[in-house]
């Protein structure tokens, strides 16, 4: 019997609300599904699915292969998404998220637009502050020391960038102006990484703001809104503070004509409450936290955070966390022998010894004909080879490769076609290997000869739905073969039986956990790494141990990982 709400909605609609379900479904993932996995993302019953796709498919929406029967968007969406970019209009899309981020913050919020080598400002609302500094509608500032323009020119492709970087003089304005191409442009890198711009001091002394890009369906810059205000009231950790705000407001106005790039958070605490055997070891406020490695011998937790860019030396017995500042991005490393860790750069792999705080030796880049690629997770296997994963930088393009690294410093691709290779692991007898694709939100599994290193028979080990925001982030497993994974926008720790059944959840107090790792005296600490980036403010606030470094006391140990070393030493 229908509810009153249904019996209030105009004749159609029903059918109309489950056509959009069907569509969502599709354009949550990045693979053709197949009627099957249609049907149990959407939780349509199967006739109601057949009549639908078929409908959308007569009217151009949905696409369907023959040959590997699996489901695609259709064309029809694409035009129309054309159409609506085509009359896109920046100014009215964003009016309301102007006015809404001057009265939460008080100062002046603007839109910038690329013309060539300058910023354009095509709107702006003053701030309530006595000091405000404005961006007038018309004027004109330089693209590389301004929030919205280094905000603009971090989500072009690395040859657009380098382009406009060559046309320009990078003239000092004032002390703080990077006027060098190689810093400047290692900046923009970092600036894609996190999502935001900030500039304090650079374009105009005693001026400070925080800025990020609105982006199209295909990911690429149309504006950016911008925050501007004294840095005597801005400081950086002000801006940091500012830039999910920015994003949110950006992503918002990107969604109302069709794009969906770097969603901000907004997933809210759950109602269960955090699991008991969950506690914060390190409090900290990292960006992104991801990529550690446990030194049994110095009792030490290593993890990276990209976006600060940082490595953090963390003693959880003591609460002591050390960082030191990197001029890279680092987004990943293991241990590579005593005093060593291997750390991963945009310029390539290298060895660092932790006691002099400095790179010792070169391994080198596989990918140096793809400069908007980063490393993506990484880990040793069981005899000391080498791990990691390749990922684009914005996230809009399915360039990510598996390198396999061995003593000699011999980079082997064992996989292509990835888009975001984050977590890795290996059952205890070695026969099986684990790896995360992201944004493909699927846990593979790999036949895996131990002797060889060579791969074989990948297999779906678990798929999370696509109308979910749930995402695997993260991995490790334990010495019965269970295999955890921390789960992005989840709140959670999720623990798979070998066979991929679901085992069990822990809950945690933050909604964005990263990544994992076995540590302690008995290897029964499970180490959580987290991340606060893009997310909302209100959801920040009732998670306010995002960005520390979480510790759940495990009833199953986990397993050793080994450390990389270079044949001969270096």
């Amino acid at each position: 019997m229908a509810s009153d709400e249904e019996r209030r909605k105009p004749e159609g609609s029903a059918t109309l609300a489950k056509a959009i379900r069907v569509l969502d479904v599709l354009a949550g993932t990045r693979t053709a599904l197949r009627f099957a996995e249609i049907q149990r993302a959407s939780g349509l019953a199967k006739a109601v699915l057949h009549r639908l796709l078929n409908t959308l498919i007569e009217a151009g929406f949905v696409r369907f292969q023959a040959d590997d029967r699996r489901y695609r968007l259709g064309m029809r969406l694409f035009e129309m998404a054309h159409h609506v970019w085509e009359s896109f209009d920046i100014r009215g899309a964003a009016a309301s998220e102007l006015v809404e981020l001057r009265d939460k913050t008080d100062e002046a919020i603007g839109i910038g637009m690329l013309d060539r080598t300058e910023i354009v400002y095509i709107d702006e609302v003053d701030g309530s502050q006595p000091i405000r500094p404005r961006m007038r509608l018309g004027r004109r500032d330089p693209v590389y020391c301004t929030a919205v323009g280094k905000a603009i020119l971090s989500v072009l492709d690395f040859k657009e960038q380098s382009d406009i970087i060559d046309q320009l003089s990078l003239e000092a304005l004032t002390e703080k102006t990077k006027t060098d191409r190689d810093a400047l442009l290692k900046e923009l890198y970092l600036i894609g990484t996190r999502g935001y711009a900030i500039e304090q001091d650079e374009h105009i002394e005693g001026i400070s703001g925080v800025a990020a890009a609105i982006l199209d369906h295909r990911g690429l810059p149309v504006g950016a809104i911008g925050l501007v205000g004294p840095s005597s009231r801005l400081s950086i950790q002000r801006l940091h503070e500012r830039g999910p705000e920015i994003i949110e407001a950006c992503w918002r106005v990107s969604m109302n004509a069709g794009g969906s790039i770097k969603r901000v958070s907004t997933v809210s605490k759950p109602a269960v409450a955090v699991a008991r055997n969950v506690e914060c070891v390190i409090r900290e406020q990292a960006l992104i936290g991801e990529a550690p490695g446990w030194c049994a011998e110095s009792r030490r937790l290593y993890w990276a955070d990209p976006a600060a860019p940082a490595l953090h030396i963390s003693s959880p017995e003591t609460g002591e966390d050390s960082v030191i500042e990197m001029h890279e991005v680092l987004s990943t490393l293991c241990l590579a022998g005593p005093g060593r860790l291997l750390l991963g750069f945009p310029s390539g792999l290298a060895l660092f010894d932790v006691a002099r705080r400095r790179v010792v030796g070169r391994l080198g880049d596989p990918e140096p004909e793809l400069p908007s690629n980063r490393f993506s997770g990484g880990r040793c296997d069981p005899r000391g080879r080498f791990w990691t994963g390749t990922t684009n930088l914005h996230g809009i393009k399915i360039s990510g490769s598996l390198y396999r690294v061995d003593g000699k410093a011999r980079f082997t691709r064992m996989e292509t076609g990835l888009f975001q290779p984050n977590g890795l692991g290996w059952s205890p007898d070695a026969r099986t290997m684990y790896l995360i694709d992201a944004m493909k939100r699927t846990i593979f599994a790999y036949a895996y000869d131990v002797d060889t290193g060579e791969i074989s028979e990948r297999r779906a080990f678990v798929t999370y739905p696509s109308n979910k925001p749930d995402m695997p982030a993260g991995l490790v497993v334990d010495a019965e073969g269970g295999v955890w994974c921390a789960v992005w926008d989840a709140w959670a720790l999720h623990r798979y039986r070998p066979d991929g059944s679901f085992d069990r959840s822990v809950v945690l107090p933050v909604p964005r956990p990263t990544s994992c790792i076995f540590g302690g005296p008995d290897l029964k600490t499970l180490y959580v790494t987290t991340s606060r980036i893009r997310v909302a403010n209100e959801v920040l606030a009732t998670a306010p141990l995002s960005g520390s470094l979480l510790a759940v006391q495990s009833d199953v140990p986990g397993l050793p990982i080994s450390s990389f070393e270079i044949d001969g030493g270096a």
